[in-house]
């Protein structure tokens, strides 16, 4: 794939957090104090963060304690990690991307969920105009207990709070949907309540909705093809992140193609999070590709992965991905990096443009 190409890549699928550096995170744990894994070293914490088999969701999710340990509260170090996620998305051929976070795990005290909003918009802001990437963010419910953040004593939110927490992710989304927030997102860890969302869920995606807030959500990645369906047609999910269990369900995967609803795929993430079987012998991603479905390629967490967007297409070219998958022609005459400019949450004038960009990229004509 020639040099030009590989600056023609779109991310909609990342979590800002899940992004951030670990020699930042490692340092930022040293200047406040913060108790380390293992000896303290920085290799101790990559051992400690990054994950290297396929296991479990919350085993997956492990690492996140350090990381968030490092930021919360911290609104220069909030932005400081989005700054120089803009630039390594750069430095991989991104051109445009969709960060995700949650604003209330990042908050503490004094830090407000509304203050780490502006720290994100700022460091997105200023690592557009440094790096030339256009970025975006999509601010997340927390689905479920979050992971307990030792900071001097432990942190445990109850699941009353992530419930309350929705309601004002919306909030949130509407009052800087002018300053670069253009979605809102339900993730953590589905096996709490499986399909059968909290109607505090239910009622805030509708609400999104109503105000024309962008509605993505995390479904069938670890829990059933069931929470596909709900998330459609009961939620009103324009995006589905993983969703690799709506192949449970034939009926349900067809709705979804016919639709045309977009499924943020995470090739390497799906393996580590046991999403799906590395005994598996048809990704379903390939199931995708062929029926030519509306899907993207995306990291999710590469601080957890040790992977980019490049090493994502490394691993869909093992499983017999060509050029033709990733740029051009598969799903009417685009490929997927075209599938992921057309189904962001851009403005229209705006996704035009990308798409336009993509093609001056690329070399295509029609």
């Amino acid at each position: 794939m020639s040099s030009s190409k590989l600056k023609a890549r779109v991310e909609l699928h990342v979590h800002i957090d899940g992004a951030a550096r670990l020699s930042t995170i490692w340092e930022l744990s040293k200047q406040k104090r913060i108790p380390l894994p293992g000896d303290g070293s920085f290799q101790a914490l990559i051992d400690a963060v990054v994950s290297t088999k396929a296991s479990s969701l919350p085993n997956f999710l492990h690492g996140f304690k350090y990381i968030l340990a490092a930021l919360k509260g911290d609104v220069k170090a909030i932005e400081r990690v989005t700054y120089e996620m803009c630039e390594d998305q750069s430095r991989h051929g991104i051109i445009y991307f969709e960060g995700r976070y949650s604003p209330h795990l990042l908050a503490d005290g004094a830090v407000t969920p509304s203050l780490v909003v502006e720290a994100i918009n700022r460091g997105l802001k200023r690592g557009e105009s440094d790096f030339k990437v256009k970025a975006r963010s999509i601010l997340c419910c927390i689905l479920g207990k979050p992971p307990a953040i030792k900071l001097g004593i432990i942190t445990s939110l109850i699941l009353g709070f992530c419930n309350k927490w929705c309601r004002e992710v919306v909030q949130l989304c509407d009052t800087y949907r002018e300053a670069g927030v253009v979605g809102i997102d339900i993730a953590g860890d589905d096996s709490v309540f499986g399909p059968d969302y909290p109607q505090e869920y239910i009622d805030a995606f509708l609400e999104a909705e109503k105000l024309g807030i962008h509605r993505t959500m995390h479904a069938g990645e670890v829990g059933p093809w069931l929470e596909v369906d709900k998330a459609v047609n009961v939620l009103h999910s324009e995006r589905i992140g993983h969703g690799y269990h709506v192949l449970d369900n034939e009926e349900c995967y067809k709705e979804m193609v016919v639709k045309d609803i977009h499924f943020e795929m995470c090739p390497h993430s799906s393996l580590l999070t046991g999403g799906v079987s590395q005994t598996t012998l048809v990704h379903p991603i390939v199931r995708l590709a062929n029926d030519r479905a509306n899907f993207s390629i995306n990291t999710d967490d590469p601080t957890i992965t040790n992977t980019w967007i490049t090493n994502e297409i490394q691993l869909l070219q093992q499983w017999g991905f060509t050029e033709v998958h990733l740029i051009r022609a598969k799903y009417k005459h685009f490929g997927i990096a075209f599938n992921a400019a057309r189904s962001c949450f851009l403005p229209e004038n705006e996704k035009n443009e990308l798409i336009q960009q993509l093609k001056s990229v690329l070399g295509i004509t029609n």
